[in-house]
């Protein structure tokens, strides 16, 4: 069952042509004592390749250790990027809801004046129609009493007074 396995893990990976694929299974399963040449042969293959690949991983590996670190800088350098913009989206989100509540409480404030100049509307025409019967009276009274006034004041000879002198004492 696990050279089979095995078997699955090295197709998938594509590390062994298909001739040698087919006689691995075999080979693995027989004691190294119970193998034959060509047996030993297969398994000679099979760790020589497994050997070479584990070779070509490690040197790629060590050849990424520069760019892993690289990366780590810009993984660094990303996350604060990151938490910074966390924090001015957090500062923005702060400064919305204040206007927001601002302008919710300055809306509130024009329907209070709106209201109240609603209120004020029937005063204001109170207001209106005194101040046209006022202005009618106004009017009358100009051309009435003061305009008899000013006839009289013109029939009427203005009289000087009379400057008395008084003597020093």
């Amino acid at each position: 069952m696990w050279a089979e396995n095995l078997l699955a893990s090295l197709k998938k990976l594509a590390l062994l042509d298909e001739s040698l694929l087919t006689a691995i299974p075999e080979a693995i399963t027989k004691e190294p004592a119970m193998r034959g040449a060509f047996d030993t042969s297969v398994v000679s293959g099979l760790q020589e390749e497994l050997e070479r690949r584990r070779a070509a991983v490690a040197q790629e590996l060590a050849a990424s250790t520069p760019q892993k670190e690289q990366r780590k800088g810009e993984l660094s350098q990303a996350e604060a990027a990151f938490e910074d913009a966390k924090a001015k989206q957090h500062v923005g989100a702060e400064a919305y809801t204040e206007a927001r509540s601002a302008q919710s409480t300055a809306e509130a404030s024009v329907k209070q004046a709106q209201k109240a100049l609603s209120q004020l509307d029937p005063q204001v025409k109170a207001l209106q129609k005194d101040l046209k019967k006022l202005e009618a009276e106004l009017a009358d009274f100009y051309a009435g009493p003061r305009s008899a006034l000013a006839e009289l004041s013109e029939r009427i000879e203005p009289t000087e007074p009379e400057v008395t002198e008084q003597a020093d004492a």
